[in-house]
């Protein structure tokens, strides 16, 4: 009878380590979520920017040129929106993949098997937070300091 209570108790205290760790998980998701949006509308604007480029298409002097800035520009563009799209494509991923600890506790794992799979996912959703961070600072360089005028060629030579 007292090895049952110790097992309640202690299957207790494990259920409790798990949750604090699935908690620091969830609030790192908590964290980022919301700039989901932000990804979302920065990829949006960034695509419009590349799109433009096509209709500010002007005749100077070096057409060529012009042509050649304006391509540059598309790739800058399009390198920041595939970042976004990975960064947005990875809380995807790691959202439809992630487990509870009840559902793992029902499928019969052990309390370090719990763990070490928490300790795994706070690396994941840690990945996944830096991504899309990273991916929107990037973004909104660009969307601010790419310019989309066309290139004034009057002193080249």
């Amino acid at each position: 009878m007292l090895s049952f209570v110790l097992a309640c108790g202690n299957n207790g205290q494990e259920q409790t380590e798990q949750q604090q760790a699935w908690d620091a998980v969830m609030a790192v998701h908590d964290e980022v979520m919301p700039k989901m949006a932000d990804v979302n509308r920065l990829t949006t604007q960034l695509r419009a920017k590349a799109a433009a480029l096509d209709s500010n298409q002007t005749t100077t002097k070096d057409v060529y040129y012009n042509a050649v800035q304006s391509l540059e520009r598309k790739e800058v563009y399009f390198s920041a929106i595939q970042s976004l799209e990975r960064a947005d494509e990875g809380m995807m991923t790691w959202m439809a993949a992630v487990r509870a600890p009840e559902v793992l506790r029902g499928e019969r794992k052990s309390h370090a098997e719990i763990m070490q799979y928490l300790k795994e996912e706070q690396k994941k959703v840690n990945q996944v937070r830096d991504s899309i961070l990273t991916s929107l600072e990037r973004g909104n360089q660009v969307l601010h300091q790419v310019s989309d005028a066309p290139v004034d060629t009057t002193d080249r030579q």
